[in-house]
């Protein structure tokens, strides 16, 4: 698998942040929630445990996406692809987070703006996507890492 921008290391967010990422996403129960570079799962996982969301989780390392699978028994309504972010069909997410590096944020802007359907949010966390307003910022500091959230609504 070729993937086509640096996205960044693994650096998993604390649960507090997470939370804090999908209560400034409102989600609602029964979105889908993709998380794209889910790492470990835990974005998914809460989304669906804490929300009554579907999640979806896009990973391109196959020992993550056992991780993820490991961490997800019990779970119904969550769902780990192994993949290439670049790849992954988001046309049906109501809901996009991603923990990526600025350059990987740079590079899905195309892919966001072109397959999200209206009423779509993306929540970046740690890095804003460049050339883009955010609708709103959270600084999480106080709470964990990563330090700030942004929040993107305005789809077609």
């Amino acid at each position: 698998m070729r993937i086509k921008a640096r996205l960044g290391p693994y650096s998993p967010s604390r649960e507090e942040v997470i939370r804090e990422a999908l209560k400034l996403a409102d989600v609602q129960p029964d979105e889908v929630v993709l998380d794209l570079g889910c790492g470990d799962g835990r974005i998914p996982i809460m989304a669906v445990k804490e929300f009554g969301a579907i999640g979806i989780g896009v990973e391109a390392d196959p020992k993550r996406i056992a991780e993820c699978q490991d961490n997800a028994k019990g779970v119904d309504g969550v769902t780990f692809i192994y993949g290439d972010v670049f790849n992954a069909d988001i046309s049906k997410a109501d809901v996009v987070t991603m923990y990526l590096s600025l350059s990987g944020n740079a590079a899905l802007r195309p892919k966001l703006e072109r397959q999200l359907k209206k009423g779509a949010r993306v929540v970046a966390l740690g890095f804003p996507i460049p050339d883009m307003s955010a609708t709103k910022k959270v600084n999480t500091s106080s709470i964990g890492s990563p330090s700030n959230l942004y929040l993107y609504k305005k789809w077609r």
